[in-house]
C-alpha cells in the first residue's frame, strides 16, 4: 500500500508543478503579447512626432505647443508601462534588470556585463 501512495504523491506534486508552470508560461507569453503591443503604439506615437515637427520645420503647419506636449506626455506613459511590464517579465523568469541599462542580467550578478555598472543588493 505504500508503494501506491508514494506513486501518488508523486503523480500529485507532478501535475501541481505542471499546473504552476503553466500558469507562469501563459503569463509571461501575456505579458510579452502587451509589450509587443505597446512598443508597436510607442512606434506610432514617435512616427506622428516626428510628422508634427517635419510639418512644422516646412513651413505647413504652425508650432503647436500643445501637439508637442500630448505626444510627448503619451510616450512618457507607455515607457512606464512598458518599463513596468519588462521588470515583471525579469521576475517571473528569474532574472532582474540592469538599473542603469535595462539589460536582462543575472540575480546574482553584482556587475552589469553590458554597461558594467554595479547593481545593488537584489532584493529578498
Amino acid at each position: 500500500m505504500e508503494f501506491w501512495d508514494t506513486i501518488s504523491k508523486t503523480v500529485s506534486e507532478a501535475a501541481d508543478y505542471t499546473a504552476r508552470e503553466a500558469t507562469r508560461l501563459t503569463r509571461i507569453a501575456k505579458l510579452k503579447y502587451k509589450l509587443a503591443m505597446l512598443k508597436a503604439r510607442l512606434d506610432t506615437l514617435f512616427a506622428k512626432l516626428g510628422r508634427v515637427k517635419y510639418d512644422e520645420l516646412k513651413g505647413t503647419a504652425s508650432s503647436d505647443t500643445a501637439a508637442y506636449d500630448d505626444l510627448i506626455t503619451k510616450i512618457d506613459n507607455i515607457k512606464e508601462e512598458i518599463t513596468k511590464i519588462e521588470d515583471e517579465l525579469a521576475k517571473l523568469k528569474n532574472v532582474r534588470i540592469c538599473a542603469s541599462c535595462r539589460s536582462v542580467i543575472g540575480l546574482d550578478m553584482a556587475f552589469c556585463p553590458r554597461c558594467g555598472a554595479k547593481q545593488p543588493e537584489p532584493e529578498v
